[in-house]
């Protein structure tokens, strides 16, 4: 059983880790650009914050959509 969590929650991490790239290097180009059309830079934690908590409401989706196939 202990197995069994050890794998899913690695699965799930580098599931996690793998949207939150993604997003974090779009949303980079994407505050790139706001930046030079702007002028007005994002901040960091704001940045950080947004790309963890679209990379976890990603990843939840994908999780549960997997439970519900079964």
């Amino acid at each position: 059983m202990r197995d069994i969590f050890k794998i899913g929650a690695l699965t799930w991490g580098t599931i996690f880790l793998m949207i939150f790239a993604f997003i974090a290097l779009s949303m980079w180009g994407l505050a790139s650009f706001w930046w030079l059309l702007t002028n007005n830079m994002m901040d960091r934690n704001t940045f950080l914050l947004i790309s963890f908590l679209t990379s976890l409401i990603f990843s939840l989706l994908a999780m549960l959509s997997s439970y519900n196939k079964k």
